[in-house]
């Protein structure tokens, strides 16, 4: 293996956060440094986890021209919807992700 040079052509000293890494003394801590899953903050904000595991979301469509809209179709368009089957388990792997 060759070592890594700089641009004058010096071998780079291995920093100790790099030497302490490529040891697999601590696997789990190795593991840690590899990444992790972050939360979707926008997602987690646009829908919510019931108890039971089901999705919910707002309805589009009562942001604007409301004018040419009854008020009926308004006064549903306020309440939460339940989201779809097929759209969930994405929504779930944004709002908590494995770790």
């Amino acid at each position: 293996m060759t070592k890594k040079k700089d641009f004058l052509g010096y071998a780079k000293p291995k920093s100790a956060v790099a030497k302490w890494v490529e040891t697999d003394r601590f696997p789990a801590l190795m593991a840690s440094k590899l990444g992790k899953n972050k939360t979707r903050k926008s997602v987690v904000k646009r829908f919510k986890m019931t108890g039971s595991g089901k999705l919910l979301r707002r309805k589009q469509g009562k942001r604007h021209l409301a004018e040419c809209k009854n008020r009926k179709r308004i006064r549903n368009l306020g309440k939460v919807a339940v989201v779809a089957d097929a759209d969930a388990p994405r929504i779930k792997e944004a709002i908590r992700p494995s770790h």
